[in-house]
């Protein structure tokens, strides 16, 4: 009678789980991630694969179509983060998966964040150019005369003929300068209280002021143009023997004086033999400025002097 061979399950059983952790071991060895280099995909996983193993050499060896291979590569899914599950007969996996790469499932890094772009600075108006400049404002006066309707002297019966009165006022220089500036358009300063919200102005300022005081007022009075003739032809073919009577022009000194004055007040009487309108000329000189060189105006008036005639009534040329 032959013998028979017993085997227990036990040891069966111990046998199959020492060549797993074996064959598991080695494909770690052979095939770890460090092993072998493969791109990230978003939801798959690197994953590796024997079809057998057999011992060779006291060792576990892994094998594709029978014969000794390292593991094959195929791809598992992402169940979640850093969890990589791979099965055989999915996504090319043989029969036995010997390693997943779970580090494959990192989460999805956030897309970055757009760069916003800065507002370009609008350009600044044209008509206002930084500049510096001097202004000058010129001395002037009010004239004005009394009564309205003067008559010749020989025909004025309350021998009042004329009076001119002047209101002389000073000028001044000021040394200005204009320049764009940013400034927020609801209140506030700029870029502090409105860094997106403000416009371009045209910022006027004056930097230096200096008063142009009056030192000298002086007067020429004279006939107006074509007087001289209309007395002599017009009127001598009426009355003869008519000619100009008054020794004009006439200059007189109104006001000279010291440190200056802002205003001026002055009167001037006259009595006039001829009729026909009187030019005035008002020159006014100043004292200058830290600025500016004195300043010389003349300001022309006129008074009507009229000749009562029996016949076309007030006459003057």
């Amino acid at each position: 009678m032959g013998k028979r061979l017993f085997t227990s399950r036990p040891l069966i059983s111990v046998a199959i789980l020492v060549i797993l952790i074996s064959a598991m071991v080695i494909g770690f060895i052979l095939f770890s991630p460090t092993a072998q280099q493969t791109g990230q995909c978003s939801g798959l996983c690197q994953a590796c694969y024997c079809e057998g193993f057999k011992l060779i050499n006291g060792v576990m060896t892994c094998t594709v179509n029978g014969v000794p291979s390292a593991c094959i590569g195929c791809v598992g899914s992402c169940v979640s983060v850093n969890h990589c599950m791979a099965a055989p007969g999915q996504g090319g996996c043989g029969a036995y998966i010997v390693w997943k790469r779970h580090s494959d499932c990192a989460p999805t890094p956030p897309p970055p964040t757009p760069t916003k772009q800065p507002t370009p600075t609008p350009t600044p108006p044209p008509q206002c150019r930084p500049r510096t400049w001097v202004e000058i404002k010129e001395p002037g006066a009010d004239i004005d005369h009394e009564p309205p309707f003067p008559l010749v002297a020989r025909q004025d019966t309350t021998n009042t003929g004329f009076t001119v009165t002047f209101n002389a006022h000073g000028g001044y220089a000021e040394k200005r300068r204009q320049e764009p500036k940013q400034m927020c358009r609801h209140g506030g300063a700029y870029p502090d209280d409105c860094p997106n919200d403000w416009q371009w102005v045209c910022v006027r300022e004056t930097l230096e002021h200096y008063d142009d005081p009056i030192i000298q007022v002086d007067m020429k009075m004279d006939l107006g143009e074509g007087v001289r003739d209309w007395i002599v032809n017009v009127l001598g073919s009426r009355y003869y023997g008519a000619h100009v009577q008054e020794d004009l022009p006439l200059l007189l000194m109104l006001y000279q004086g010291g440190p200056g004055l802002m205003s001026w007040d002055g009167s001037f009487e006259y009595h006039p033999y001829d009729p026909g309108t009187h030019t005035i000329d008002l020159h006014i000189t100043t004292t200058g400025t830290p600025l500016t060189s004195p300043q010389h105006v003349t300001i022309p008036y006129d008074v009507p002097v009229y000749l009562w005639d029996a016949t076309y009534g007030l006459e003057q040329p």
